[in-house]
């Protein structure tokens, strides 16, 4: 088989992620085959359909978006409260019937490279299903080391396979109550079955079983889930796995990208790259000489966007945000490749925030402008489905809707995106170029401009996040002196420099954005 290979610079992607059961429905035989949950579109938990046959139509799509990877929710079998999302497998080894199985996980991959398309696969490794309890009256209530539950299955008949068919290859604590220290890695997150991944038997299981699904479906990365509840050690040891078994296949920088939801830059950084574990007083402790995971999830960047562009703070607090970035713990490589996105299955839609407060164009107006932020600052930027169609939930399950008959490439939105994903295919500046903010006020909402300058490219963003007209002060660039520039979103006629290459200061409207290229 020849593999299909890895990108040259994943920052290059832009990804879209993709909800499975909530997409679209390619095959109506499939919705009817889970051996646990029904097909009840009507529930918001319950499965509504969308199949693995259904993304792999809608692949010109999202050609036409602009995506060029696609991220996919997981795919193997769970059990039926958990089948619609897929995050707590029953059998690790099985790619679930009601998607399509392995030849349409193996179809929709061949069809996606065939566009140019790179496949991340999300995996689990911290839990499977809700299959085990305890007798004892004070379960599940945490039990730190060395106190804990004997446990016993629910239901003696409906055991895990094989190696999970054992108890002791589960934590026995009780539920997580602290997301810190050694309970958020023994701990049973919201009562899912927590696996004992120090021990080498499951780790060389897990280890295996993900280099196979590499080897039958020749995906490109994997999106890793809950990162953070695994103990460092694993992570290592599956990293250098992962990554040698993809490298034999000809995919040289297969992607692990993890999700780990930190505030703090020092708690991301321990697991990506060369990063350590942090010891009680938050300092990195042992070796750096082995490479962990190639990017996570930044939350602390989709916290500072939220305040900028949904809650209406200053857009200093961006400026604030990157310098923290760029002074921190992590590799200029690594710090620049993080996934960075404005919304996901886990939080609520950006169209949501300020849902009662502001009026629905003034929120899709500020969207526009943290979209634009999105795709020309550092890192790896993703997109949630839906958001090219206007969709506004709220907590989960609301922000998991249903895209179905919800493809308009005639959408306001999806034509906006795609522009900026020209934009950033077009321009190595919004990719690769060096960031210099210019003006960041710091009074409220107000003016925000960044310029990027890489090799013979640069571009300058000015957007105004206030509700009225707020000035840009002369600002010099790296443009020629006396060059001219124009808005590469707008269109509009050239504006000169002056001889030192500023753009002189002028009103930037309300709620709006310009970026300006080389003309």
């Amino acid at each position: 088989m020849d593999y299909f290979p890895s990108p040259a610079d994943w920052r290059d992607q832009l990804v879209y992620q993709i909800f499975t059961d909530r997409f679209d429905c390619g095959d109506a035989k499939l919705r009817h085959t889970h051996p646990e949950a029904n097909y009840e579109p009507h529930r918001p938990k319950g499965l509504h359909g969308g199949d693995l046959p259904g993304i792999e139509r809608r692949l010109d799509y999202l050609s036409g978006l602009g995506a060029s990877a696609i991220w996919i929710s997981p795919v193997q079998l769970n059990g039926g409260r958990s089948a619609y999302h897929g995050y707590c497998a029953d059998d690790f080894g099985v790619i679930s019937p009601h998607l399509g199985g392995m030849p349409a996980l193996q179809s929709l991959i061949r069809a996606a490279h065939e566009r140019g398309i790179y496949v991340l696969l999300d995996i689990v490794c911290n839990h499977m299903g809700r299959r085990l309890t305890s007798s004892h009256p004070e379960y599940p209530a945490y039990r730190p080391p060395p106190r804990a539950y004997r446990l016993r299955w629910i239901d003696s008949k409906r055991k895990y396979p094989p190696p999970f068919h054992r108890l002791d290859c589960f934590h026995n604590h009780g539920y997580l109550r602290k997301f810190e220290g050694e309970e958020m890695i023994l701990g049973s997150l919201i009562g899912l079955d927590d696996i004992r991944t120090e021990r080498p038997d499951i780790r060389r299981f897990l280890i295996q079983n993900y280099q196979q699904l590499i080897s039958d479906t020749d995906c490109d990365g994997f999106r890793i889930d809950t990162v953070r509840h695994v103990e460092w050690s694993f992570w290592r040891e599956f990293s250098a796995e992962i990554r040698s078994h993809a490298t034999s296949l000809g995919k040289a920088r297969f992607l692990l990208l993890g999700e780990v939801w930190e505030h703090e830059d020092a708690k991301l950084a321990q697991f990506v790259g060369t990063g350590r574990p942090l010891d009680e007083e938050g300092q990195p402790e042992g070796d750096d000489s082995q490479r962990l995971l190639d990017s996570v999830t930044d939350f602390p960047t989709y916290y500072a966007c939220l305040d900028v562009f949904a809650k209406q703070r200053p857009p200093s607090l961006l400026q604030e945000r990157w310098q923290r970035l760029a002074d921190g713990p992590m590799d200029q490589g690594y710090r620049d490749g993080l996934l960075t996105f404005l919304d996901n299955h886990d939080v609520p839609r950006f169209l949501w925030r300020g849902n009662g407060c502001w009026s629905r164009p003034a929120r899709e107006e500020m969207l526009r402008l943290a979209l634009v932020y999105l795709l020309t600052m550092p890192g790896l930027p993703c997109l949630y489905q839906g958001t090219e169609q206007g969709f506004h939930g709220g907590h989960d399950p609301s922000n998991r809707e249903d895209m179905f008959h919800h493809f308009d490439p005639g959408h306001a939105l999806y034509g906006f995106i795609a522009g900026l994903a020209r934009l950033r295919a077009d321009h190595p500046a919004c990719r690769h170029g060096a960031v210099r903010f210019l003006q960041a006020d710091s009074q409220g909402p107000g003016v925000l401009a960044i310029e990027r300058a890489a090799k013979e490219d640069t571009i300058l963003v000015v957007l105004n996040t206030a509700a009225g007209p707020r000035p840009l002060r002369t600002v010099r660039t790296s443009f020629a002196p006396g060059s001219e520039v124009l808005d590469a979103l707008a269109g509009a006629r050239a504006t000169r420099l002056g001889r030192a290459g500023q753009l002189e200061g002028r009103q930037i409207p309300a709620r709006s954005v310009r970026v300006y290229v080389s003309a």
